[in-house]
Parts: C-alpha cells; structure tokens; sequence
C-alpha cells in the first residue's frame, strides 16, 4: 500500500516574533506613556467619575496591549496584514 498523502504545507509560524527594532522601541514608549496617563487621570479631579473611569480603562488596556506585544515581541495586527518588523 503506497501513501499518496501530500506533505502538509507549512507557513510561517504564528508565533514567530514579528515586531522588532524601531517598531518595539516605540511600543514600550508609547505603552509607558498610556500606563503614565491612567496613573495621572485616575488621581486627577478635573474630570467627572465617569469620564475618569473610562479614560483609566481605555489607557490601561492601551498601555498593556503595547507593552505585551513590545515585551514578546509578537503582534496579531501585524500578523494578519504580513507585517514583520524584525530584523532576520
């Protein structure tokens, strides 16, 4: 009996690292700086409760997001559009 099956084709990895060089360096300074401005706006009282609270989150997520792509090196976004900073 002879296996007539195809050799699975393989792409590229999904968790290859894609950002790298400039691209991190501007991750962490921008996700520092989002972290930087949740701290300043959720001790701030010139905003109402509410709006504070958002601005809080959002910054939050933002800053995480940056540095959590910038610290594993590995963005979904630049996955899906073929985008791979790193230098190979």
């Amino acid at each position: 009996m002879t296996d007539t099956s195809k050799p699975l084709e393989t792409k590229s990895d999904p968790m290859e690292p894609n950002v790298g060089g400039f691209d991190r360096t501007v991750r962490i300074t921008l996700g520092v700086l989002a972290l930087s401005l949740a701290l300043a706006i959720g001790s701030s009282t010139a905003f109402s409760a509410d709006t504070r609270v958002l601005s809080v989150v959002v910054s939050l997520l933002l800053g995480g997001f940056l540095l959590t792509s910038a610290l594993t090196r590995r963005c979904l976004g630049n996955r899906l559009l073929g985008i791979d900073t790193c230098e190979r």
